[in-house]
């Protein structure tokens, strides 16, 4: 039985890898083989920390990249948003375009179900609201509900974990709370 501690093997392989690789990159290669559906490309290892070229400024480049308006009645179809079209930019070094704002949509179609859960909400002051969602284990371990949960509570009050099964397999789970129960406890 060979017991030799191996212990640097791993490093050998780590480091032929490395060399293997950043070799590699100095190959040009593009290459395609298109029955097959397969394209080798170049490998750069380096090329995070390349110093990329200069670029060119905006100033020579407006010359060639000048935008005016559109032809043929494009105008027409956009006439909503023609103010965007009106301006032609004359060698400026900078680019802007006008911000929108987000447009309010109203909600449509059978919105019955929530109007019970806004009139709660409306209530919070004077009553317990409980607010229940389905999903995963991300959920059973709190991942994402916490953050929902201290929003909620943050704006409307209230406290607490939410509900929780009195044994659970996996109590260390849950990241927001402390479980225990005792060891003859069944559910």
């Amino acid at each position: 039985m060979n017991n030799e501690n191996k212990f640097r093997q791993p490093l050998v392989i780590i480091a032929f890898t490395i060399i293997t690789l950043f070799a590699v990159s100095f190959i040009k290669v593009d290459y395609e083989i298109p029955q097959l559906n397969f394209k080798l490309k170049n490998v750069d290892l380096v090329s995070d920390i390349k110093v990329d070229p200069p670029v060119e400024p905006i100033s020579s480049m407006n010359s060639r990249h000048r935008v005016t308006k559109a032809s043929f009645g494009f105008t027409n179809i956009f006439s909503s948003h023609n103010s965007l079209l009106e301006p032609e930019i004359e060698h400026s070094d900078s680019y802007s375009v006008p911000v929108y704002q987000g447009k309010k949509t109203p909600v449509t179609g059978n919105v019955k179900q929530l109007s019970y859960f806004f009139d709660a909400l409306k209530n919070s002051k004077s009553k317990t609201v409980r607010i229940a969602h389905y999903g995963d284990s991300a959920i059973e371990g709190d991942l994402i509900t916490a953050d929902l949960r201290e929003s909620f509570q943050s704006k409307f009050g209230g406290n607490g974990v939410g509900w929780l099964g009195i044994t659970s397999q996996d109590i260390t789970f849950r990241q927001t709370t402390k479980h225990s129960f005792s060891d003859n406890w069944e559910s």
